[in-house]
């Protein structure tokens, strides 16, 4: 999957940032179609999150939410080694 973010123009996209995604790979029975674009939020990244008060937040994986383009969810999460 490649992104572009939509916030800023930074390289990397961080967690809460909206993004357009290209689709490279589905499994069955989604509604996604290869090579479609379509918008995302990032909900979980391997970079750790440093918050105000010391906390470090770090997941195992990517992940992002497709979201519709009035920001609504689609109940679609993907994940993937790129974002």
């Amino acid at each position: 999957m490649t992104f572009q973010n939509k916030r800023s123009l930074r390289r990397y996209a961080h967690i809460g940032d909206v993004i357009v995604a290209v689709i490279k790979d589905t499994v069955p029975n989604m509604h996604l179609e290869i090579s479609e674009v379509v918008r995302a939020i990032i909900v979980r990244t391997c970079k750790e999150l440093k918050r105000d008060n010391g906390m470090i937040i770090r997941y195992d994986d990517n992940a992002a939410v497709v979201i519709d383009q009035e920001g609504n969810c689609n109940a679609l999460r993907f994940q993937t080694s790129y974002i």
